[in-house]
């Protein structure tokens, strides 16, 4: 009996691994270059629209402070085990692309997007470049 109790738990973990493990966030696909400089594909999904500040008026743009002691990683989904797209510095301002997770937030920088833990970004202001 226990060990028939065994192969069924066994069983299950596998199943849920590998449900985890095929799980997509988008259907989109982008090459994009990790740290390394080697090829990779990336899951992209579409920058969300931002309310309107009356009639006529831009999207509302949202940055962030990087406020890690140390580096940041970029990931590729929302887990700590998803894989590492990128890192970020101390004090590097990026650019808010979702906040609908409150754990993780879509970001932008340097042309790479991914997922970062929000416990280590702080919202400011955008100052453009023009």
């Amino acid at each position: 009996m226990k060990k028939r109790l065994v192969v069924v738990l066994i069983s299950l973990a596998l199943m849920s691994l590998a449900c985890l493990q095929s799980a997509r966030i988008s259907t989109a696909q982008a090459v994009t270059m990790a740290p390394t400089f080697a090829t990779q594909t990336q899951t992209v999904t579409p920058i969300p629209t931002f309310p309107l500040q009356g009639e006529g008026a831009a999207p509302v743009e949202l940055c962030a402070l990087v406020i890690a002691e140390e580096a940041l990683n970029v990931r590729e989904g929302l887990s700590v085990h998803s894989q590492i797209l990128t890192w970020l510095n101390s004090g590097d301002v990026v650019r808010v692309l979702d906040q609908s997770n409150a754990d993780w937030w879509r970001i932008e920088h340097a042309g790479v997007s991914g997922y970062t833990r929000s416990i280590f970004l702080e919202e400011k202001e955008c100052i453009s470049d023009e």
